[in-house]
């Protein structure tokens, strides 16, 4: 390997293990490591700014904000207050359905968020028997669209620069469709296996019921 790939290579494990050792702090090990690499030669101040620039960047930067200002709206708890119900299944396929529909509009952290407090305090399944359900359904939404993930944008950026055009908003969903089909009905068939943990609050529903 030439100079610059060791460097590279160093300053890529340094990065590691500082968000490890500075795992509330994010922002400034990336913004230190942002300045090692203009500092070394190995990024050039014409790419970082075109990188500030790129239209994925400002497109996923402008989602979080419509996600977090629609987090804070009493639609999406409205909506999640609905989803669980006293049969298991019947939970399982809303909670899938409307986690996997939402995270391919939203962003997957407050969709994950706003459906939290309604998993873990309800009365009828335990909730660890619908938080992998939930993390999954989140991930797999997110492939349906061009704004679901952040992946997708980025991806939609370097195929801008290569082709010169941009992917279209329902480029992934065909694919995508087939993923959330097929990964849905192996987690269905494999949440049986999901253990039943009883939680702080399942303990001291005993003693209010």
């Amino acid at each position: 390997m030439s100079f610059e790939a060791y460097v590279t290579v160093f300053i890529f494990v340094a990065t590691i293990m500082a968000l490890l050792r500075f795992q509330n702090r994010p922002g400034v090990v990336f913004g230190v490591t942002l300045l090692l690499l203009v500092a070394s030669g190995l990024v050039t101040q014409q790419q970082l700014l075109s990188s500030i620039a790129n239209p994925g960047l400002i497109t996923l930067v402008l989602l979080i904000i419509c996600s977090f200002a629609l987090e804070k709206t009493r639609l999406l708890r409205i909506i999640a207050s609905k989803v669980i119900l006293k049969s298991y299944k019947g939970t399982f396929i809303r909670l899938f359905s409307l986690t996997a529909i939402s995270s391919a509009l939203l962003n997957n952290t407050a969709v994950v968020a706003t459906l939290l407090s309604p998993i873990r305090n309800n009365p009828h399944h335990f909730a660890s028997r619908l938080l992998l359900p939930l993390s999954y359904a989140a991930i797999l939404g997110g492939t349906l669209t061009l704004i679901g993930t952040s992946t997708n944008l980025i991806i939609n950026s370097l195929y801008m620069d290569t082709v010169g055009q941009s992917l279209s908003f329902f480029s992934f969903t065909a694919i995508g469709c087939l993923l959330v089909v097929g990964c849905g009905g192996v987690l269905a068939f494999s949440v049986r296996f999901l253990p039943e943990n009883t939680t702080v609050s399942d303990c001291s529903k005993g003693y209010f019921y």
